[in-house]
């Protein structure tokens, strides 16, 4: 069963809702940590009403830090690096919402029906960056979808999975670092969030979540990456904000946390 139960409407794409649900309220703060004007247009009432009565008010502040944190990334790694690739892009609108240079391009994956409703209403909003929209089920072959559209696995190339891992199984996130790694040259950059083994079990979310790793440092290096972990609340403090009120019924290992990490020669 899905909060949008009656439009037969899948729980993923559903969240991408919700997710644009925070964003557009982040977004209408005075103190808010980025500016996504284009997020309101895909809020429905269904995805209000989940954000409003399923989550808590520290899932909002994760997800508005969250994205936040990534925002940072970006602005660090771009340039030097000209090639970014965002899996599960959902609705967030950042290659219409921050400042690229001019010779980088942008690719979005994510699921038909996810990228046909940002293409139906951005068809007519020119990007800040030459972008490429790419329908994909991440769960299956996705690399020559990538290659196909341009895409340089000689360049180095900063990663985006934002609340991505943790709808994967543990096999599914293996297959993905498998790929996304075989497609990355050393100096590529990743910044993602993921669970620990006792977060899949959060409530509202339980059924949905179907992976964690207590040890995401390891689980990168397994593939060549060199990987930091930030702590949501250390995190939350350094933007002048408190820290989040993190749920009792979930172990510190199980929490969700924000990595960054660099792909070695």
């Amino acid at each position: 069963m899905t909060a949008e139960t009656d439009s037969k409407t899948p729980f993923v794409p559903f969240t991408a809702r919700v997710m644009a649900a925070i964003r557009a309220a982040e977004s209408d703060r005075p103190d808010r940590l980025f500016y996504d004007p284009w997020a309101q247009q895909f809020v429905t009432p269904e995805a209000i009403a989940f954000k409003d009565e399923k989550l808590h008010a520290r899932d909002h502040e994760y997800v508005a830090i969250r994205a936040r944190f990534l925002d940072d990334l970006i602005a660090s790694s771009v340039p030097p690096l000209k090639q970014i690739v965002i899996l599960g892009a959902g609705m967030d609108a950042r290659a219409f919402r921050l400042t690229w240079p001019k010779e980088a391009t942008l690719y979005e994956l994510d699921q038909p029906e996810v990228i046909e409703a940002k293409q139906t209403y951005f068809q007519d909003i020119e990007p800040q960056i030459n972008r490429k929209a790419i329908a994909a089920d991440l769960t299956q072959p996705w690399k020559s979808l990538l290659l196909e559209q341009g895409y340089q696995p000689e360049m180095p190339t900063l990663w985006i999975l934002e609340g991505l891992l943790m709808y994967l199984t543990e096999p599914e996130v293996h297959n993905l670092l498998q790929t996304l790694s075989d497609l990355s040259a050393p100096e590529s950059v990743l910044g993602c969030d993921l669970l620990g083994k006792a977060g899949i079990d959060y409530a509202p979310y339980r059924g949905y979540f179907k992976s964690g790793f207590d040890d995401p440092i390891a689980l990168f290096a397994s593939y060549g990456w060199q990987a930091m972990v930030t702590e949501p609340n250390e995190f939350s403090v350094t933007l002048g904000r408190p820290p989040l009120d993190t749920p009792v019924d979930i172990p510190f290992e199980g929490r969700a946390r924000y990595l960054s990490a660099t792909k070695l020669p």
